[in-house]
């Protein structure tokens, strides 16, 4: 089971790439209680950045003949409806 379970670094360098680029830009310090235009906007933003930033670090990394490509979409839906 524990060989099987090949894309473990992909889903290891998700979160580490996309914390920082939320902290940057504001999202950790945003009230989301009342969210505006111009949150929503900077939150399209930063869900857009972090995910090509992954895309192309599994790329570089070569972990993507290991990842699905369905993934990159699926993880971007994901941060999207959160």
């Amino acid at each position: 089971m524990a060989k099987d379970f090949i894309h473990w670094p992909s889903y290891v360098l998700a979160p580490l790439v996309a914390i920082p680029i939320f902290i940057k830009m504001g999202l950790y310090r945003a009230v989301v209680r009342y969210i505006g235009y111009q949150a929503q906007w900077v939150i399209i933003k930063a869900v857009t950045l972090s995910i090509l930033v992954w895309a192309v670090f599994t790329y570089f990394l070569a972990i993507e003949q290991s990842t699905p490509r369905s993934v990159i979409f699926i993880f971007g839906l994901l941060l999207f409806l959160q």
